[in-house]
């Protein structure tokens, strides 16, 4: 439905968003926002088709600046693979400018989801990774390179460990400098490894 840009609509933005951040959506109660919000069930369905509904307006333009940026960071690390260096990370600023732009939309993706259709967003993100990982070995072995062979299986865990990495900036809530600290953290110990991977 077309976003209601009413004053009630406004108020009930923050109370729907609080009530997901605090319970996740399975335990999120419709009551309990129409009762916070002082307002019917009936009322709240004025300005929401159902519960999903209302979750998915708090996520949606979160998952459309997500889905450019990844536009965005294919390009640039197809770039920096080119320059024998994929792990300079020239997107590290940006992913955190969008993190932090977007932290409650991200918190409630990865950590308040399960149960609606976005319950599988972090398994999307692994999945993501793993297929730009295979398809980047595979550019290294018909260019000549030597990347380490891989069963899927080894493929799945090395993006699994990777992505998670990444979202324990969400789940623990850091702050951008610490945040900063982390993703160093992982350069420091996790790229190593890759790199061997890729044979780099």
């Amino acid at each position: 439905m077309p976003r209601d840009k009413t004053a009630t609509h406004e108020k009930l933005v923050p109370i729907v968003k609080r009530e997901f951040l605090e319970y996740g959506y399975e335990k999120a109660s419709v009551n309990h926002i129409a009762e916070l919000a002082g307002m019917s069930a009936a009322g709240l369905y004025r300005h929401y088709r159902d519960k999903e509904d209302m979750f998915a307006s708090l996520v949606d333009e979160t998952l459309t600046e997500y889905g450019r940026l990844c536009r965005t960071w294919q390009s640039a690390t197809v770039r920096s693979y080119e320059e024998n260096d994929p792990f300079g990370m020239e997107w590290t600023g940006e992913l955190l400018d969008f993190v932090y732009s977007h932290f409650d939309g991200l918190k409630l993706l990865i950590c308040c989801s399960a149960g609606s259709r976005y319950g599988d967003f972090e398994e999307q993100l692994i999945m993501k990774e793993e297929a730009s990982s295979k398809e980047f070995a595979a550019s290294r072995q018909k260019a000549g390179g030597n990347p380490i062979p891989m069963t899927d299986e080894q493929w799945h865990l090395v993006a699994t460990l990777y992505v998670r990495a990444l979202t324990e900036i969400i789940r623990h809530d850091m702050p951008r400098k610490k945040a900063e600290e982390h993703i160093d953290f992982i350069k420091e110990f996790l790229y190593p490894g890759m790199k061997k991977l890729y044979g780099l």
